[in-house]
């Protein structure tokens, strides 16, 4: 929301353009347009919390100041083995497993919701959800540890220095390992989860503001190989460098006027306004 509320009339003053890339799973469904910053109004920071409504991306897209990109359409992690890493608590960094159990909320968890957050729910060893095949757990030992921690003080469990090794012990007893069994999704089932995200975003968007979606920026860099031949099939025509080159080939790309390519080159701050380095901020 903050492109709209506080970009959008900056650049537009400075003669500036620029891109927004849409996740669409979080596209706010309000029809609403909030105020935007002028030097007489200057709205309070928790306003613009939260994301994009539809009339606010057509106004920013008939600017153009700002035009509307995909940024594929879950922007989330998932399980890539049954290894146990960390347990959900408060104030954990783990938001995204929020987002999973809640889909139709995303649009208004930009900051996660404490009442939703399932404590005590393991959590794997995850990934961008592009890039890797993911696992099913055969067994969901979620419903058993949180009814331990909830019998245990709820919140309160999380003010006991063990409380990680309880959890895990409580595991040890349910399961014998730290590590579940289960499956991974096949070749085919991961190539159509891709295509799914991909097309969802670029046909959400495209209905949005009535013209064709050409850019694709990977979250967190989470292009592999497939997925590049999947958003080149659906016309994709560029698309920022992710993990399927390697850091070399990253590098070299200079997006010149005498280097021409369908890859962008991307830079990511790594420290934040609160100086808290990555995703911490």
């Amino acid at each position: 929301a903050d492109n709209y509320i506080f970009a959008y009339p900056i650049m537009k003053k400075y003669g500036m353009v620029g891109t927004v890339y849409i996740n669409s799973d979080f596209i706010d469904p309000r029809d609403i347009k909030r105020p935007i910053y002028s030097e007489g109004n200057i709205p309070e920071l928790a306003a613009c919390r939260g994301f994009l409504t539809t009339p606010e991306m057509q106004e920013l897209e008939q600017s153009n100041v700002l035009r509307m990109e995909s940024h594929a359409q879950t922007h989330t992690w998932y399980p890539i083995s049954g290894k146990i890493i960390d347990f959900r608590h408060p104030n954990d960094r783990h938001d995204w497993m929020t987002w999973n159990d809640y889909p139709d909320k995303k649009p208004f968890l930009q900051v996660d919701d404490e009442s939703l957050v399932n404590c005590g729910a393991p959590v794997f060893k995850n990934e961008k959800s592009l890039i890797a095949k993911r696992f099913f757990p055969e067994r969901d030992l979620t419903p058993a540890l949180t009814e331990y921690v909830a019998a245990n003080g709820g919140a309160d469990f999380f003010l006991n220095a063990d409380w990680k090794a309880k959890l895990s012990q409580k595991v040890m007893e349910l399961n014998g390992s730290l590590e579940l069994d289960g499956r991974y999704e096949s070749d085919e089932e991961h190539y159509s989860r891709i295509k799914s995200e991909l097309e969802h975003s670029k046909t959400t968007l495209e209905n949005i503001i009535g013209r064709n979606v050409i850019m694709l920026c990977w979250p967190g860099g989470s292009g592999s190989k497939a997925g590049e031949l999947v958003a080149n099939e659906l016309g994709y025509r560029i698309t920022t460098a992710a993990k399927d080159l390697t850091h070399a080939q990253r590098k070299a790309l200079m997006n010149i006027p005498s280097q021409k390519s369908n890859r962008v080159a991307r830079v990511s701050p790594v420290t934040y306004h609160d100086y808290i380095a990555d995703f911490g901020s």
